[in-house]
């Protein structure tokens, strides 16, 4: 690279980094000054609205000719003065549609202890077990697995994740939500560890951002500004098989007789002729699909196996649908995302299940979102329902007067209502003790919750509900209500633990799906 050449790509990296940094409009209209008064500029309208956040892209269109920067005033625009009663009318809306409390609390978490306690918890009954104690049961010796494989990724570094451009849309009780791009896509609602320069805060993820791929909220308890430009997450790896320890260990589990179970699992599975279904007589299916459906649908255990290109993923669709058609409520989960989003995808393909029917909790793919079926998708077609969208746009354009950076044209969901005034109101005046504009926070808060507050009844209304394995384990909201039949793809995967948990929380007849000369062989720490 030459010298001129390296000072340009030098150039163009401080310019990007300026536009992430931009939170006012006096802040882009500095930047985009010394762009236009620069003779070598050769930046575009595309490529500004790339790093510029998404509330202030409208207001960088009044800066360009085409995809040319043109002649800039002196004075950045100024948002129109904002109408108090206008504004106090909206928010005595929002807090008339709010539910008691303004908030659902979401179900409480059980506590998953950390690996000192559990193997403290082990350690200490074993120094009380005597010569006569009979031989482990085939849960205890699962949950002793359980336990050595904690002890050896308890020696492993922290998976890691590499963030940018964060930036805080909502502060409520003590804790702020911050959205950032992460470098690749994490487990949500999973704990770990930000670390900002040299400084660690204990953080959460929280939801995908339906704007952005590989866009995540994660939740601080401390306020680090209205930007963080970079950081690193990090999550302790044993995380996820404490939260399965809990589960197979805890009183649900137990209550169940987790033993039966796994007996069941880890013995050699039988053979069945099952009489035809009309469901499996449906079109695209052939003989041995046919039958597998025939099969799982009429006994509480099955195993659907073969290689790559059989249809076990269509067959996987069938047999939802045929559970649908006599009113069977059915739970999809697998070890991947990308698993479960195919699944659903499959089902939906048969067009035997209304999308409205189907939801999909958890990291989604831009196809499943496409289908209107991801768990945001339906919250926002209630809220278009119930006027809580209209009170979004409303409150964005009525706020934005105290909020220099919004437009005069509301964006179109509550979700990106949400996060675009809450980035904008506390960049602009909370951390500054503003009454007016933490009034108007207090109602975003308000507004959120009430977006929000329909998941429970949507997730446990629905027919079909499509999860990973990861996320069973750690959110309650899932497990609220009973199934019928459970389908687990990609199930050579699955540790034992994980299968045994699986069925216990669903409390119904379980098909497996995978592929064990493909993939590692099926419930591995078990017998199999």
């Amino acid at each position: 690279m030459t010298a001129s050449a390296r000072q340009s790509s030098e150039q163009g990296s401080e310019v990007a980094q300026a536009l992430r940094e931009v939170a006012s409009l006096e802040a882009l209209h500095s930047v985009l000054s010394r762009l236009a008064q620069n003779p070598g500029n050769r930046w575009t309208r595309s490529q500004v609205l790339h790093y510029l956040a998404p509330e202030f892209r409208s207001a960088a269109e009044a800066f360009f000719e085409g995809e040319s920067l043109k002649a800039l005033g002196d004075q950045p625009p100024r948002p129109s003065p904002i109408d108090v009663e206008e504004l106090d009318a909206v928010i005595a809306r929002i807090h008339k549609l709010a539910p008691a409390g303004d908030s659902t609390p979401e179900p409480p978490r059980a506590r998953i202890r950390n690996t000192e306690e559990i193997i403290g918890e082990v350690d200490g009954a074993g120094d009380r077990k005597t010569a006569g104690d009979e031989e482990q049961t085939e849960v205890a010796q699962m949950l002793a697995a359980l336990v050595e494989e904690i002890r050896a990724v308890d020696r492993k570094q922290p998976k890691r994740y590499r963030l940018k451009d964060g930036r805080c849309v909502a502060s409520a009780d003590g804790r702020f939500v911050y959205q950032f791009t992460w470098s690749s896509d994490p487990d949500m609602f999973v704990p770990g560890t930000l670390q900002v320069g040299t400084e660690r805060y204990d953080a959460r993820v929280g939801l995908q951002s339906a704007d952005a791929e590989r866009t995540y909220d994660l939740s601080i308890g401390t306020y680090l500004g209205p930007n963080i430009a970079r950081g690193v997450f990090r999550v302790d790896p044993t995380f996820l098989l404490r939260a399965l320890y809990e589960r197979l260990k805890g009183e649900d589990a137990q209550r169940d007789d987790p033993a039966i179970y796994a007996k069941r699992l880890l013995e050699s599975p039988g053979s069945f002729v099952a009489p035809p279904t009309e469901a499996s007589q449906a079109p695209g299916l052939n003989t041995q699909q046919r039958e597998a459906v025939d099969v799982a649908t009429n006994v509480d255990l099955a195993y659907v196996w073969g290689p790559p290109g059989t249809g076990k993923t269509t067959t996987l669709g069938a047999l939802v649908s045929s559970l649908v058609a006599v009113g069977k409520r059915v739970l999809v989960i697998s070890p991947y995302n990308v698993a479960v989003d195919e699944a659903i995808l499959a089902v939906i393909k048969r067009e035997q299940v209304t999308p409205r029917s189907i939801v999909r909790f958890g990291r989604t793919s831009p196809d499943v979102r496409a289908k209107g079926v991801d768990l945001d998708s339906h919250l926002e077609r209630i809220a278009a329902s119930n006027g809580a969208l209209q009170l979004a746009r409303q409150l964005y354009a009525v706020a934005h007067g105290d909020a220099p950076g919004a437009v005069a044209s509301p964006p179109s969901s509550v979700g990106a209502c949400l996060d675009a005034l809450g980035a904008i109101l506390i960049s602009s005046g909370a951390s500054r003790g503003d009454q007016r504009v933490s009034r108007i926070l207090a109602a975003l808060n308000t507004l959120r919750a009430v977006f929000r507050a329909p998941e429970t009844a949507v997730v446990t209304g629905a027919q079909v509900v499509g999860t990973t394995m990861a996320l069973s384990l750690v959110s309650p909201l899932v497990h609220q209500r009973g199934y019928d039949h459970l389908l687990i793809d990609e199930a050579s995967v699955l540790r034992s633990p994980e299968g045994l948990v699986a069925w216990l929380m669903a409390k119904c007849p379980v098909t497996f799906f995978g592929d064990p000369k493909q993939l590692p062989r099926s419930f591995r720490n078990g017998r199999r």
